[in-house]
């Protein structure tokens, strides 16, 4: 062997051992992303995440490690909602609370990524090829799925979830009014998710309610076609989390909706201002930490 090809050998021996080091590198951040915990988790307590998607809604809840996941914002914000997902072996449900694509757009992705036990939705169609995209995809998947009615109960580990609109039956045009709205009961905390349910709406269901809530979502982004003072001064909630984007077109939330949640409500939150919000709720207390 002369003696260029042997310089040339020991000149290729540090790039194969670089290349050995990456792929093995790699191969390690890649299993420990599949061996990580999920973002949410809750072992004896119960945890709602709002979770960051700009102008849209998407919420995960756990509790006794089962999860459930409302909304997922627009599709070109979904990867918000997968990075919670990541570590969730099991999703019990979806529920898309109404055909908005800031609300259900990116509820594809969600099935196609991580398939649900059941799937809820209200009884109300839409003519937008995202809404037909859902339905397709949970019959392709087979994924059994249910339309949610006032009075219908669920339950989510050792918690209680109960929806409270639409009515059976109800012919509401407006898309927002026929928002799935629901009642999460963990031992004496109670937690109403509100979809973008409007003034109408909010007067029938406040009957289904005993009172005071804990923790509000608000509904509709903070829109003053929401959020009355008829319902705010029945639940009076010691939180308010607004789902919003920064600087979004629509002024949400409105000036009047804040003055009047801060009227009633101790503590408000903002996505566009503190990023994913988190409430932790174990042994009757309430922890809330934001990314932000």
């Amino acid at each position: 062997m002369s003696r260029r090809k042997r310089k040339n050998q020991i000149a290729i021996v540090p790039i194969l051992l670089l290349v050995v080091a990456i792929a093995l590198f790699g191969y390690y951040w890649i299993n420990k992303e599949k061996d990580a915990p999920p973002a949410v988790s809750a072992d004896s307590s119960l945890v709602m995440r709002v979770i960051d998607v700009g102008q849209g809604d998407s919420i995960l809840l756990c509790c006794d490690n089962e999860y459930m996941l409302v909304d997922c914002g627009e599709k070109y914000e979904v990867e918000a909602v997968l990075e919670q997902l990541e570590g969730v072996e099991s999703l019990k449900y979806l529920v898309a609370t109404h055909p908005h694509t800031d609300h259900m757009g990116g509820v594809v992705t969600v099935m196609q990524t991580i398939k649900p036990e059941l799937f809820l939705m209200p009884e109300k169609e839409h003519t937008s090829i995202a809404f037909k995209e859902m339905l397709d995809t949970v019959e392709e998947l087979e994924i059994d799925a249910a339309y949610a009615y006032a009075g219908d109960e669920y339950t989510l580990g050792s918690a209680r979830i109960t929806i409270v609109s639409p009515e059976e039956g109800a012919k509401e045009s407006d898309l927002n009014n026929n928002s799935v709205v629901m009642l999460v009961q963990y031992g004496d905390v109670s937690i109403l998710l509100t979809g973008d349910s409007e003034a109408k709406m909010e007067r029938q269901y406040v009957k289904r309610l005993d009172g005071k809530v804990d923790i509000y979502k608000v509904a509709h982004h903070g829109s003053d076609t929401s959020n009355t003072e008829a319902l705010l001064s029945v639940i009076k909630p010691t939180y308010a989390a607004i789902s919003c984007g920064e600087g979004n077109q629509f002024g949400h939330p409105i000036k009047s909706v804040m003055d009047t949640l801060n009227k009633y409500c101790e503590s408000v939150y903002r996505t566009d201002e503190s990023g994913d919000i988190t409430f932790t709720v174990k042994e009757g207390k309430i922890d809330v930490t934001t990314e932000r």
